[in-house]
């Protein structure tokens, strides 16, 4: 998922309200909250710290957003996401 999805998810909840939506920027925040106790580390250090903890995040990610896709109308709104990925 690419940094224009989030912003396309964002409009998406503004506009709709989406549940799913909502639970994918709360799941999408969760990745940011990795980036603030790893400043001012070396580039190495970070990443390797930001690996470690972001990898769980994502390997739960994966499931949930291929069965809300799955759930989804094939136009508009959020499927405009599916089709980017």
């Amino acid at each position: 998922m690419a940094a224009q999805d989030g912003h396309l998810i964002y409009d998406v909840y503004e506009a709709t309200g989406s549940p799913i939506a909502a639970e994918a920027l709360r799941r999408i925040a969760e990745l940011y909250v990795i980036e603030a106790p790893i400043r001012g580390r070396s580039a190495a250090q970070r990443k390797k710290l930001r690996n470690a903890k972001s990898r769980p995040l994502i390997a739960a990610m994966k499931p949930w957003l291929e069965t809300q896709l799955a759930r989804i109308p094939g136009r508009g709104g959020l499927a405009d996401v599916r089709r980017r990925g």
